[in-house]
């Protein structure tokens, strides 16, 4: 959903052929961070499941 968002679509089978950007670090490094070819609008993914996987981390600490 997080990428859809980015990409400014809402069904998913209408994301083929759709342009984004990419961010990373150099040649051959692992693309963590997805972004909309105009808007200034990124999802970086690899923050999203370090930030759920903490929180989950936290509610099972605290059950």
């Amino acid at each position: 959903m997080r990428i859809m968002d980015v990409v400014g679509e809402s069904e998913l089978l209408k994301l083929k052929g759709k342009y984004i950007r990419i961010a990373h670090k150099d040649l051959g490094s692992t693309i963590e961070i997805i972004g909309n070819i105009i808007k200034d609008k990124w999802f970086d993914y690899k923050t999203f499941f370090e930030k759920e996987t903490d929180m989950l981390r936290e509610k099972q600490k605290g059950s």
